[in-house]
């Protein structure tokens, strides 16, 4: 469990968050939603352990900040939303998500890549471990870096705005992969930006909004949330939509044109 009280986060002498108090259970998945410039990647980066703060984030009753970077690295894996490209094969940038469990030599046995081969099958990536990194669409470089995720095999898994560059048939198979991972009873935490999608994938919402935590709770409960509009302009609802791709949808609220 993720335990968070009272963190504040400044930056260039400006405070970004503050008075934030809140947990994560150990399987589910997050979101975390807030209009641009709320502190949403800020506060992923401080679970990470890569951003000082005050206050306190454990996990499991051990402070985050006060972890060496392998033990951290063992519990806690991060995808930013920006990354580089390497030209380097899908299996050798998979095979760097066991980096943290190796010894000195970092010599990858038997028994680290058939982790990395179970990874790749679990993210549909087997068919492209021969292939170079930079020769891949947007949706299959995702999925490797996912799959690399996988094969850290983390408690807590990080993700900043993961679907964002995404076309909508490859942000559905991204969430699919996502809630699998949560099935298999991974904690995985991250800002999302669509909401119809956040509110659909998500088993619980956290609204970053004016420098704090401004709501947070089911997307069911979330829906009826006065703050949501006040922070988006608009408001969730469910969909009546049966053959929808998402079963919330955006509406209008409080005299929205």
């Amino acid at each position: 469990m993720i335990e968070i009280k009272d963190i504040g986060i400044g930056y260039g002498g400006r405070q970004i968050l503050s008075g934030i108090t809140t947990e994560f259970a150990d399987r589910g998945l997050y979101c975390i939603i807030g209009p641009n410039g709320s502190g949403k990647t800020t506060f992923i980066k401080a679970i990470a352990g890569i951003k000082h703060y005050s206050g306190s984030i454990k996990l499991n009753g051990g402070e985050i900040s006060g972890m060496e970077q392998g033990e951290r690295a063992r519990k806690i894996s991060c995808l930013p939303q920006a990354r580089p490209v390497p030209a380097i094969d899908v299996r050798t940038l998979i095979s760097h998500g066991r980096f943290p469990h190796l010894g000195f030599s970092k010599t990858m046995t038997a028994a680290e890549m058939e982790i990395v081969e179970k990874a790749a099958e679990m993210t549909g990536t087997s068919g492209l471990m021969d292939r170079m990194l930079p020769e891949l669409s947007g949706g299959e470089r995702q999925r490797v870096y996912i799959a690399m995720m996988a094969a850290q095999d983390t408690e807590v898994m990080l993700l900043d705005e993961p679907a964002i560059y995404l076309d909508v048939t490859h942000q559905v198979e991204l969430m699919s992969l996502l809630g699998g991972l949560r099935d298999k009873g991974k904690c995985i935490i991250m800002v999302a930006h669509d909401l119809p999608q956040a509110f659909s994938c998500a088993d619980g919402l956290k609204l970053i909004a004016g420098g704090t935590l401004a709501a947070e709770g089911t997307p069911d409960e979330m829906c009826g949330a006065d703050v949501l509009a006040e922070s988006f302009g608009l408001a969730v609802e469910r969909s009546g939509n049966r053959d929808g791709i998402y079963s919330y949808e955006l509406v209008k609220r409080g005299g929205v044109k």
